[in-house]
């Protein structure tokens, strides 16, 4: 957790280190992440997409894990599991 909160709190260490950079994200806005740990000159690494939302891909993972729509609708109307879909801001 003290990871976690290290970087929601926009941690003054991490950020004089170089350590965080802000990723958008299309639903939560601008999102404070952990920048790639080595420095790279001729092809630094970037986050290209932002986190997931919880939620986002419930379909896929339970597919995945075997269940099929009538199951996966029936686990969702049930409240067991929850989708979420991301929009664009």
């Amino acid at each position: 957790m003290q990871h976690a909160y290290a970087i929601e709190s926009g941690s003054p260490e991490l950020a004089a280190l170089g350590r965080l950079q802000s990723v958008h994200h299309p639903v939560a806005g601008d999102l404070p992440q952990i920048a790639f740990p080595a420095h790279l000159s001729e092809d630094p690494p970037v986050i290209e997409r932002p986190p997931p939302l919880r939620g986002e891909h419930t379909r896929e993972i339970a597919r995945e894990v075997g269940l099929d729509d009538t199951e996966i609708e029936r686990l969702l109307t049930a409240g067991v599991i929850e989708e979420t879909h991301a929009q664009s801001a």
